[in-house]
């Protein structure tokens, strides 16, 4: 009688569509995540010549004239239209 081996074909079909499904989960769930990514809108920290986020940190002093902004992701095809929105939407708040 022949040995049968561990790896049946049923058994690796099985196993390939679990890593299938967890590799495609993996990518969308990375895409989201970086679609919706934070934008820092930087100030000056006061007595240093440092910039920090104006959203996380207290006592952070406004830039006067300009919007300084840091997203904290890749710039991405898939996210570059919301950093865009927005940047524009503090444009329009400052104008």
């Amino acid at each position: 009688m022949p040995r049968r081996s561990h790896l049946c074909p049923c058994c690796c079909l099985e196993s390939c569509k679990v890593s299938c499904f967890a590799a495609l989960a993996s990518i969308f769930l990375l895409l989201g995540r970086a679609s919706q990514s934070h934008i820092a809108f930087l100030g000056r920290l006061p007595e240093t010549g440092r910039y920090s986020d104006s959203a996380r940190h207290e006592g952070v002093l406004p830039l006067v004239g300009i919007i300084a902004f840091r997203p904290e992701a890749s710039l991405l095809y898939i996210n570059a239209e919301t950093i865009l929105e927005t940047v524009l939407k503090a444009f329009a708040k400052i104008v």
